[in-house]
């Protein structure tokens, strides 16, 4: 009779698994405890709930508009983001107005489920790949900070022009009713060709024109008839487009801002007040009407947006971050000037800076500059990756000396600062005024400039340099900048231009640019389809197994594991060549003895302890950390390398830590994990460069000894940083 099999129970599930299968379970199985533990205690919270009255800190008013006729209400900061995030999506049975059409369909094509309520349990199975739309509804946000409620905007729903229109929505080639990083994204999520562009733009809008002004019913698939009335909220485009939505004669008219009144003369100039265009203005000019528009730099043409109701195309333009920035303020202009000025110091100097921009570190999704000065740029990312990188190259090359080039400097560094501030993906009422603030000093560094500059044939009187006066007004009527931006539009240019190339005959292009399109569009969605059926079709074991080299702690994920464990002999032989790792076996000793007595951990066995150089540790070259902006209270991660080869160069990141006395900079530099009594130590050896993480010991301020080197906990990462080194 054959041996009985031996099988072993998992305490966490009960499940039965034979003793091959039971080690890799039980990893699995901890995990998904540990995680519904997690989730478990955070719904216990919310069911709880929290003293919102109490106007405790974080805590959000959420003002509805009269037109709901909802009171303002208070959530707390955990519920309000629970809200926020992606719900599946249900559809209905008894309501699909395609089941009929599904049903045949199946009938007369080969497919797996042969009715409609079969496609409908794959519909409900696969509901968590549909993401729900954010927010609907207009309201003002104010978020509590300890002494009063603070205003704060970042989708158009959120703004004061989506707030005082209230019968509008954007209607454009993207879902505009999602979130930010989605309709700004890449792929399905993001904008796609939907048409081409014909026939007279009036025409497209004429179709709209009878909905704007008595709506429009439309059944939505929860069931609820809505009343729409479709708006043009938000014009996204260059300055050269801009003009002519608003029907201004450029650059050369009277008054070349599309937006406002403002002398050509005067045009480099922030007036504290500026009359500005409306619609309303322009269609009640009858009386001598081509002599007035004319005087404003107007053109006596109908303009096609006048047909939408509730629309006014002067104040749908909007600030273009893009070519304001990048391509323009600094590609067109500052770039070219810090160029000149270089290149009067010879190619030393030149050689210098582009010595210090290639010295740079390396910082994921950030370009890196080998030959910055020698390269012609087009692209506006490499100019806004250029921007953040200037001041650094070149503080030891352009000094208080050389006063035309130091005062560009003080105007470039002005400059990043605006540039921040217009950046933001979350604005209060304090980052409004100090971004007008910054402009306000920018603009007064950039006047100064253009008066002592020896380039007397730059000519800084461009609209480009005027536009920078409308951008917070557009922030605060129709959200942050991304909501107009002209960036993922641009990104489009590439894809069409190839198609046009490879994929027509040049002839009637429009029609198969758009089949390619759609072919295109088709497959990832195929492509998309697969690999989240594979992604929720894995097992937890196959998960595990993907992820061997990694270790998570809290918020921080360690991986690039090294094959094989290092003795601690092997580590001081380390410390011949790097000095940092002098000692290491004794410090480790005095870090981990110091750390159980002030958490209040009992020492094993109540001595102290002391590892042994044959005693082993789990060497790490990369990590993740996970943490939460000060600016959008969103999680972002950082990937940081500790890595002495990586891509061919060595890589050592730095980071903010936390300590007990206050926040410090340092450097990665060796990462590792340690086993104590069975319990794991992720630790790091680091480099403090503002402050000391301990108490210095007597001999070391007797002696005024600086030790180079800390242990710490990787717990207390916050996140990375880019620090630039001082060679000077």
């Amino acid at each position: 009779m054959p041996q009985e099999k031996q099988s072993v129970t998992c305490e966490s599930c009960g499940k039965a698994f034979k003793l091959t299968g039971y080690s890799p379970h039980c990893k699995s199985c901890i995990k998904q405890a540990c995680r519904e533990r997690e989730d478990n205690a955070y719904l216990g919270i919310l069911r709880q709930g929290v003293d919102v009255d109490a106007n405790n800190i974080d805590n959000i008013l959420v003002k509805h508009h009269p037109s709901t006729t909802r009171p303002s209400e208070k959530v707390p900061f955990v519920k309000f983001a629970q809200g926020h995030q992606p719900r599946a999506y249900k559809p209905d049975v008894s309501t699909d107005p395609c089941k009929e059409q599904i049903n045949h369909f199946l009938k007369h094509d080969s497919f797996t489920p042969n009715e409609y309520t079969d496609l409908h349990s794959m519909w409900r199975a696969a509901s968590h790949c549909m993401t729900a739309v954010r927010h609907s509804s207009n309201s003002h946000l104010f978020k509590f900070n300890s002494s009063t409620f603070v205003h704060f905007i970042d989708e158009p729903w959120t703004a004061d022009k989506f707030w005082n229109l209230q019968k509008g929505y954007p209607v454009v080639a993207q879902l505009a009713n999602l979130p930010i990083w989605i309709q700004n994204g890449e792929g399905i999520r993001g904008g796609h060709v939907v048409g081409w562009l014909l026939i007279s733009f009036k025409k497209i809008l004429g179709t709209i024109e009878k909905e704007s002004e008595t709506g429009c019913w439309v059944k939505c698939w929860d069931g609820l008839a809505c009343c729409f009335f479709p708006v043009v909220l938000i014009l996204s485009a260059d300055y050269e487009e801009q003009a002519v939505m608003a029907l201004v004669h450029g650059i050369k008219s009277n008054f070349p801002c599309p937006m406002g009144l403002v002398p050509r003369n005067n045009i480099s100039k922030f007036p504290a007040q500026c009359e500005i265009h409306t619609s309303a203005k322009v269609i009640k000019t009858t009386e001598k009407r081509e002599q007035i528009l004319m005087q404003q730099g107007l053109r006596d043409i109908d303009n096609a947006f006048f047909i939408v109701a509730n629309t006014d195309v002067y104040c749908a333009l909007s600030w273009d971050w893009l070519h304001a920035n990048f391509v323009g303020k600094l590609g067109d202009h500052l770039w070219p000037e810090l160029l000149r000025i270089l290149d009067k110091g010879g190619h030393q100097v030149a050689a210098r800076v582009e010595k210090n921009f290639s010295m740079m570190p390396h910082w994921h999704s950030l370009n890196h500059f080998d030959d910055a000065l020698s390269i012609s740029y087009t692209d506006g990312q490499k100019f806004e990756d250029l921007s953040k990188l200037v001041a650094f190259a070149c503080h030891d090359i352009l000094s208080p000396v050389e006063k035309e080039g130091y005062l560009l400097l003080h105007c470039l560094h002005a400059y990043i600062e605006f540039d921040l501030y217009t950046a933001l993906e979350l604005h209060m009422v304090h980052t409004l005024v100090a971004g007008q603030e910054a402009l306000a000093t920018f603009n007064v560094l950039m006047q100064r400039f253009s008066e002592k500059t020896e380039n007397v044939k730059k000519n800084w009187n461009f609209p480009k340099n005027h536009m920078h006066m409308h951008v917070f007004d557009d922030i605060k009527a129709k959200g942050v900048t991304w909501n107009f931006s002209t960036k993922p539009n641009e990104k489009m240019h590439g894809p069409l231009k190839e198609k046009y190339q490879r994929c027509t005959n040049f002839q009637n292009v429009a029609e198969q640019i758009l089949q390619v399109n759609h072919l295109e569009l088709v497959s990832e969605l195929i492509h998309c389809t697969i690999t989240n059926y594979d992604t929720n079709t894995r097992s937890p074991d196959d998960n595990d197994a993907d992820e061997v080299k990694q270790e998570d702690f809290f918020h921080v994920r360690l991986g690039s594991r090294v094959k094989h464990p290092l003795m601690l002999e092997a580590v001081k032989q380390r410390s011949i060549t790097n000095k940092v790792f002098f000692q290491f076996q004794m410090k480790l000793n005095e870090f981990l003895n110091r750390y159980f007595t002030a958490v209040g951990k009992t020492l094993p066995g109540g001595k102290c302890i002391q590892f042994q150089p044959n005693d082993q540790i789990m060497e790490f070259k990369y990590i993740k950390v996970n943490f939460e902006s000060v600016v959008d209270w969103c999680q972002y991660m950082d990937h940081l390398q500790c890595n002495p080869n990586f891509h061919g160069c060595s890589h050592y990141d730095c980071i903010l830590l936390k300590t007990q006395q206050q926040d410090i900079f340092g450097q990665l530099i060796f990462m590792f994990q340690c086993v104590v009594s069975e319990e794991s130590f992720p630790l790091a050896l680091m480099q403090p460069y503002d402050a000391l993480t301990q108490p210095q010991l007597v001999k070391d301020v007797h002696l005024n000894l600086w030790r180079v080197s800390e242990f710490f906990l990787v717990h207390s990462i916050i996140h990375g940083v880019l620090l630039y080194p001082d060679h000077t």
